[in-house]
């Protein structure tokens, strides 16, 4: 199609210079040639012939200019077609284009290279299969067809609007790289039907390596309604399946896979030394050989991220071990320096140049150690020195002490625990109630209000502690021993339960307790020490609020003489405390983290591992985030405090998982032609010039018919 003139503004001056030209011809009056003849009279009939047809000729010489604007008109809308809006009279409706997301994965398996090798030492890894299996699609693409790319992990982007530009899409999906996280399909397939609602010709083109599947099958592609799902499949899952593997629940072969891989990492402090601890890590071997691996151990107090941790500075210890087959062991560093605070475990073969590691994203494994906080205590209670330097020999209690009588349980509720800060409250042979909602270590030898014991006379102790003083009547505490029988001398004191974080380093060896006061162990309670006819000493009561009873005195035992007094004092807050098992748990990336926060009315910041400290995102007494980084990630307060956690690669990656054809994956279907027969033969321009050339020859022949006449 010939376009001169994109707009009307530029086709109108020619077409009325054209006009005025033809016009400024017609109106040049053309000279009559003279003619000498002998004998005018013989012309003179002829010439009243000529004047009785002069009207006549000045007709055809209108008619004639007319035929020549029209020739002229027709010529210049032919040129200016488009912008007359000529064109449109063949143009049938056009069909309603079609729109197809593209999800492409990125999560931590796209970055296994376990593909073609090219003219790399490495093969190919499937993210990069997949950009080349995406070059497929673009070639096929419906006229008029526009794509929405979307890249998918954990959670879904979108690189870019709508667009039926093809060339963009290419180079977005060349600047993708693979995340440490898992494949939500579900969210990828919901983010698709968002972008789809409304839209014609809705289809989905899934591009990944089958993604995990603990049961062999995908997420059902149903939450797309009404558009076509086609899968265009890389990896051990892109394989066609074999003739023994045609059935549709067959899963696809997968070939040795060489791989090492750290599950995860453990940091624990000893608690006679706190500064010293253990660090555990648990490595695995994929390959379907045994492998000789190296585990080393780094540290860096500010480190985050891999290249932080990689330099030789960072080496603390390492370790040769073995690797069976398609196992995983436990790596433990003892006597580790946890003046850091921040670890990376990375596995490696020992030997580079036998064992390639085809999937890297998972060779390095975070830990933290647990920052030990200072806990508030309060003590209730008289004069003992051997208890007063327990509390005060540990640097991480702040002890407040409240005389006896000076004691008011309501005072230190729970739900006042910001106007006393008080974490643990210790009552040592006091009658009255513990604070309601706090957590209470208790030394009773006494029955009183409060008092679990199995003495059948308890009844009647707790009614007179709770009525008062009679006339004449002795209630202290010589009296409410006497009438005591169950306290008595023990028999043989023995550890019921060693395994209980209270007895962690506890021994009653040459311990001496002159009187003890059998308890009752309640439901969800559990004796710790025992006499031996069973009687309980110490029960820890877990059902609730946490609760420690010691039915015995201080001063009528040696305890306070021996280190295991401050030992058990240290076991029994931090249990109460709950920070009786200080191990920092990691966080799987990808998915969303609460963490509680340790204090109010600060503001806080996250950082993730490489990257700058961001505002924190708080809900009530939670610090919100989630991250598709693996490393350490940092919440620190403007007034100084830290809370760094470490992050663990989901387990659902691992990259010798793959789904299973199930529904079978669809290949493309080829793009339809445009139907280019139904449009109509001819374009406007083409019958304006044919126009023009028939007004031509018309005004040709007139011409003609006048030089005859």
């Amino acid at each position: 199609m010939i376009e001169a003139f994109a707009t009307l503004e530029a086709a109108w001056p020619v077409g009325a210079v054209l006009v005025a030209t033809l016009t400024l011809l017609y109106l040049l009056e053309p000279r009559r040639r003279q003619l000498q003849v002998p004998f005018g009279a013989l012309w003179q009939s002829v010439l009243l012939q000529v004047e009785a047809r002069r009207l006549g000729r000045h007709w055809r010489r209108i008619l004639s200019w007319l035929a020549m604007l029209c020739v002229a008109s027709a010529l210049w809308a032919a040129l200016a077609e488009r912008p007359l809006g000529l064109h449109a009279w063949r143009a049938r409706a056009a069909p309603p284009a079609r729109h197809t997301v593209i999800i492409f994965d990125v999560s931590a398996s796209m970055a296994t290279r376990d593909g073609r090798i090219d003219t790399a030492l490495l093969p190919r890894s499937r993210l990069e299969e997949a950009r080349e299996r995406l070059n497929t699609v673009w070639p096929r693409a419906r006229p008029g067809e526009r794509f929405l790319l979307l890249s998918a992990a954990a959670s879904v982007r979108t690189q870019g609007p709508w667009s039926a530009d093809v060339g963009p899409l290419r180079e977005a999906a060349q600047r993708l790289s693979a995340t440490d996280a898992a494949l939500d399909l579900d969210r990828a397939l919901r983010a698709a039907a968002d972008a789809l609602q409304g839209r014609s010709l809705p289809s989905v083109i899934v591009v990944t390596d089958g993604g995990p599947s603990q049961d062999g099958a995908l997420p059902s592609a149903a939450v797309v309604a009404g558009a076509e799902v086609q899968w265009l499949l890389v990896g051990p899952a892109g394989q066609e399946p074999t003739a023994a593997a045609a059935s549709p629940a067959a899963k696809p072969a997968i070939a040795a896979l060489a791989n090492l891989a750290v599950v995860q990492v453990g940091v624990r402090s000893d608690r006679t030394d706190p500064g010293r601890g253990v660090v555990q890590a648990q490595v695995r071997n994929d390959s379907a050989l045994e492998v000789h691996a190296r585990v080393v151990l780094c540290s860096r107090a500010e480190g985050s991220a891999v290249a932080d941790f990689d330099t030789p500075a960072a080496v603390v210890a390492e370790q040769t071990v073995v690797l069976g087959a398609r196992a995983s062991r436990v790596v433990r560093f003892d006597a580790v320096d946890l003046a850091g605070g921040r670890f990376a475990v990375q596995v490696r073969a020992a030997d580079p140049g036998v064992f390639v590691d085809l999937a890297p994203q998972d060779d390095w494994g975070f830990a933290v150690a647990a920052q030990r906080r200072r806990l508030g205590v309060l003590w209730v209670g008289g004069d003992n020195l051997f208890l007063e330097a327990a509390l005060v020999a540990n640097d991480r209690f702040e002890v407040k002490r409240v005389r006896r009588e000076a004691y008011e349980p309501e005072a230190f509720s729970a739900d006042r625990r910001l106007a006393h800060g008080v974490d643990v409250v210790l009552m040592e042979q006091v009658p009255k109630p513990a604070p309601p909602g706090m957590p209470v270590l208790r030394l009773d030898l006494r029955g009183h209000a409060d008092a679990r014991a199995t003495d059948p006379r308890a009844l009647a102790i707790r009614a007179a502690v709770e009525l008062g003083p009679s006339d004449g009547a002795d209630t202290g505490p010589d009296a409410a021993a006497a009438a005591s029988p169950g306290v008595r001398p023990p028999l043989e004191l023995s550890i019921a339960n060693a395994d209980h974080p209270l007895m962690r380093g506890v021994s009653l060896q040459d311990a001496n307790i002159d009187l003890i006061r059998p308890l009752q162990v309640g439901a969800g309670a559990v004796a710790l020490i025992v006499d031996r006819d069973m009687a309980a000493v110490a029960v820890a009561d877990d059902a609730g609020v946490r609760r420690l009873d010691l039915g015995f005195d201080l001063l009528e035992t040696d305890l306070g003489g021996r280190y295991l007094l401050p030992l058990l004092l240290a076991n029994a807050i931090d249990w109460l405390a709950g920070d009786e098992s200080p191990v920092v748990v990691a966080m799987e990336v990808g998915r969303p983290w609460a963490i509680g926060a340790p204090v109010r009315g600060v503001s806080w910041t996250w950082q993730e591992p490489g990257q700058p400290a961001v505002p924190a995102r708080t809900s009530a007494d939670a610090l919100l985030a989630t991250s598709e980084r693996h490393g350490i990630h940092a919440f620190r307060s403007d007034s100084g405090l830290e809370l760094a956690r470490p992050t663990l690669m989901p387990a659902t990656e691992r990259p010798d998982r793959v789904g299973a054809p199930s529904p079978r994956w669809q290949p493309l279907t080829a793009a339809t032609t445009d139907d280019a027969a139904a449009r109509p033969p001819w374009s406007a321009w083409a019958l304006l010039v044919l126009a023009a050339a028939v007004a031509l020859w018309v005004e040709w022949g007139l011409f003609q018919r006048r030089r005859t006449v």
